[in-house]
């Protein structure tokens, strides 16, 4: 299930130069469930819990084919472009495609936040400015993990001490779940690792690059950096707090 969020000029509080107007698009309501993507691909890597959890410990690449996949089967143009030069395996992206697509740096945020509030738009954490994590507000380190007080975020309780079946927490105020917790997301985008002068031209970001960016915090959240909603890191591989979401562009 997808909701729909309109276009949006700007990202408030900010300078990070992959925050660029996004035009309308297609977000899921939650991340993908095991259920979802064993649908459409066969297990390579990854965790196989229950159905309802998020797919995680899967790597970007195999990801960005479960979009193809599920674009394929809807009569879609596929978004990502797989291909082989010279015995290396290369990847890209068709930015006119329509089809089903890992959410941009840009468009999570966005997602994360509203694009018609500017107050929502300049929070510090997804509840708001205080530090002070309010009871049942996602999946995150709590005192149910049984981890030392190094490892969770103290006094805070969740009911779950591994992932959560998708939605088992409240909605953002634009209908969307676990984009706080539970597992954290792999983005369309590449790290920027910083490189002057290598500004994207369109919130799609570059074609070319080593690290995907990851939002979002995770059931192994035990502090408050990784709650903020621009607090981002990348990786290389498969991790076992992270899944994703779809996107696609209404155009």
């Amino acid at each position: 299930t997808r909701i729909a969020i309109p276009r949006s000029d700007a990202v408030g509080g900010s300078a990070d130069h992959s925050l660029m107007p996004v035009g309308p698009f297609f977000i899921g309501l939650s991340e993908i469930t095991v259920d979802e993507f064993l649908r459409y691909r066969s297990m390579t890597t990854g965790s196989l819990g229950g159905s309802d959890l998020p797919i995680t410990e899967i790597s970007w690449n195999e990801a960005a084919r479960f979009c193809n996949d599920l674009s394929k089967a809807e009569g879609l143009e596929v978004f990502y472009v797989f291909g082989d030069t010279r015995g290396t395996s290369t990847i890209s992206f068709n930015p006119d495609s329509s089809g089903y697509r890992l959410p941009t740096l840009a468009e999570w945020k966005v997602a994360a936040t509203d694009p018609e509030d500017i107050k929502v738009q300049r929070r510090k954490y997804f509840w708001g400015d205080e530090p002070l994590v309010p009871r049942n507000q996602g999946n995150f380190s709590g005192r149910e993990s049984g981890l030392g007080a190094s490892f969770i975020i103290s006094g805070y309780v969740d009911g779950h001490a591994g992932l959560a079946p998708v939605g088992s927490y409240g909605a953002n105020n634009q209908g969307l779940y676990d984009l706080d917790g539970n597992a954290a997301e792999w983005i369309h985008n590449y790290k920027s690792n910083g490189i002057k002068g290598l500004a994207p031209l369109s919130h799609f970001g570059r074609q070319i690059g080593i690290e995907h960016l990851i939002k979002g915090g995770s059931y192994k959240s035990s502090n408050l950096n990784g709650l903020e909603i621009n607090h981002q890191r990348s990786y290389l591989g498969g991790q076992e707090d992270v899944g994703f979401r779809i996107a696609r562009s209404i155009n």
